[in-house]
């Protein structure tokens, strides 16, 4: 039988999309690096050719995750024809279930600090621009009151990924109501603005 060679960054992302499926299936800590390999079909060491760790593989994950999600805020920025404050509450959805089910494993004791860390950073450096634009356009249309939105998008940001974080948090939902609250009052918006609208 001859055997199929694929090239360095197909591999990668086969293996990125296999570990994400034993993730959600099996959960982090319950997942190994041998399930990925097994689970793809080859060796072991092929593994340690693309990454580190199962850590590092996880960060690759949460990688992917962060890319398609500004995709989505990216296009929601772009439709103008869209009132602000609707698309503010379309944004809001998005970035919550992104934050819980990316934190979701960042909580795990097994998770190094340093991972927390640089995850942490470079979800606040990828959508502090995206929130900023959002807050600008909702200021700019009447229905966001801030000094400052960059400095508000900070602080936002800041608020939010460090109780999604915090490992003695109660459920996810419990979060995402926590966080539409503070994020309502600190733009100054009316009670339940952000709340999701069917079929809209």
């Amino acid at each position: 039988m001859t055997r199929v060679s694929k090239a360095r960054e197909v591999r990668r992302q086969e293996m990125i999309k296999t570990a994400y499926a034993l993730f959600q299936q099996n959960g982090y800590e319950q997942t190994t690096v041998h399930d990925i390999v097994q689970t793809q079909g080859v060796a072991q060491g092929l593994f340690y050719y693309y990454f580190k760790s199962k850590e590092d593989v996880l960060f690759a994950v949460l990688e992917q995750m962060g890319e398609q999600l500004l995709q989505h805020i990216a296009e929601i920025i772009a439709t103008q024809e869209i009132p602000p404050i609707k698309r503010m509450r379309k944004a809001f959805s998005i970035i919550t279930n992104f934050l819980m089910h990316g934190y979701d494993a960042l909580r795990l004791p097994a998770i190094s600090a340093q991972l927390r860390a640089l995850f942490e950073q470079q979800t606040r450096q990828l959508l502090m621009p995206y929130l900023t634009q959002l807050i600008t356009d909702g200021q700019r249309s009447g229905d966001v009151h801030v000094v400052c939105p960059e400095n508000t998008a900070r602080f936002i940001l800041a608020g939010s990924i460090g109780v999604c974080l915090d490992a003695a948090m109660p459920a996810a939902e419990e979060i995402i109501t926590l966080l539409r609250s503070f994020v309502e009052r600190v733009l100054a918006l009316p009670e339940g603005a952000l709340m999701p609208v069917e079929k809209e």
